[in-house]
């Protein structure tokens, strides 16, 4: 899933790696998928505004070929190199980039270049609007016109699941002695 790439209801897929028992039972083998869609997307915008992506699980659908109807959420993602985004806990994955203290410290050592320039040469009235300006168009640049970051989760990103909705009346409903 990715911010640029992907589109409200987009289906989205996790499989089960670890088997479910309830009271003893098993109610989910491993193998189990859960299927759902992306519910809402925002591309990043200027002024900061991070990407963000939701999706939302509707269904599982067993080994045997079996649907059962659900309501689940993802509350953990596994780090990874590729993992661009943060988990909050609605289930809302929001784009993440951290302050770049490399490009700060380039726009400082600018401006401050240009001010040391302006006093040593103090007649030199280009250098006397240069040095302001340049520091307004920096930190304009910075707080107002950097785009916000976008989110990517890469194929085969190990994750936690929540299930909404009671598991054990849905597999009652399939006759499974819940």
């Amino acid at each position: 899933m990715h911010t640029l790439v992907s589109h409200v209801n987009d289906p989205v897929s996790a499989q089960m790696t670890e088997p479910v028992y309830i009271d003893g039972r098993l109610a989910l083998p491993a193998g189990t998928l859960f299927n759902g869609h992306i519910t809402s997307i925002r591309r990043p915008h200027f002024l900061r505004r991070n990407g963000r992506i939701c999706f939302r699980f509707d269904h599982v659908t067993l080994p045997d070929g079996e649907e059962v109807p659900v309501s689940a959420i993802i509350t953990h993602l596994e780090k990874n190199k590729n993992l661009k985004g943060k988990l909050d806990s609605e289930g809302y994955i929001e784009g993440h980039r951290q302050s770049s203290w490399k490009s700060f410290l380039a726009g400082a050592i600018g401006v401050g270049g240009l001010t040391a320039a302006k006093i040593v040469i103090a007649s030199s009235t280009a250098l006397t609007v240069a040095a302001p300006a340049s520091a307004v168009a920096f930190v304009s640049y910075e707080l107002f016109m950097r785009r916000g970051s976008n989110v990517n989760v890469p194929p085969m990103t190990g994750c936690s699941i929540r299930m909404m909705s009671s598991l054990t009346r849905s597999l009652r409903g399939l006759g499974r002695g819940f």
